[in-house]
């Protein structure tokens, strides 16, 4: 998860991950996880702490936290799925901000080689100026080891 003023970098901004293989779990556990065909995805900021974060939840539950700058003024989020893996599916369903749906079928962001991208702009805060993104990674067919597929989603001020 990449916090950025410049969209369509990777890599080029700070960021905060989860280590799916011997990560922390939010109970303070470092298992070997193994990824579920439908996982939860959220993430969001909090304008008061000033703190990005991000939870996945697998065969575990992880989170991961970002402290960044206080009552930011956020415009953009961009989700970017790849799948290097010519056997399997990976895609994003059910994308919903602040608890409601923002995509339809026409939305379902699928993986590929090419890193596909799809963008939410405008009012992406709630009246607090805080935001929650969460979605469903989808997984069909088998997975490598490693840091092969991924999904990134990076957001700032367009």
């Amino acid at each position: 998860m990449y916090l950025t003023n410049a969209q369509e970098k990777l890599g080029t901004s700070e960021r905060t991950s989860i280590n799916f293989y011997r990560g922390t779990t939010i109970d303070d556990i470092n298992p070997y996880g193994n990824w579920e065909e439908r996982n939860k995805v959220r993430f969001g900021y909090d304008s008061e702490d000033g703190e990005v974060w991000i939870e996945l939840n697998a065969e575990y539950e992880y989170r991961a936290e970002y402290d960044t700058r206080k009552d930011a003024d956020f415009d953009t989020i961009q989700f970017m799925l790849l799948n290097r893996e010519s056997d399997s599916v990976v895609k994003l369903e059910n994308i919903k901000l602040n608890g409601k749906m923002i995509n339809d079928s026409d939305r379902v962001l699928v993986g590929d080689s090419d890193w596909p991208k799809w963008n939410l702009e405008g009012d992406i805060q709630n009246r607090n100026g805080n935001f929650t993104v969460e979605a469903d990674l989808v997984i069909t067919g088998d997975q490598p080891r490693g840091e092969i597929n991924k999904l990134e989603i990076m957001f700032g001020k367009k």
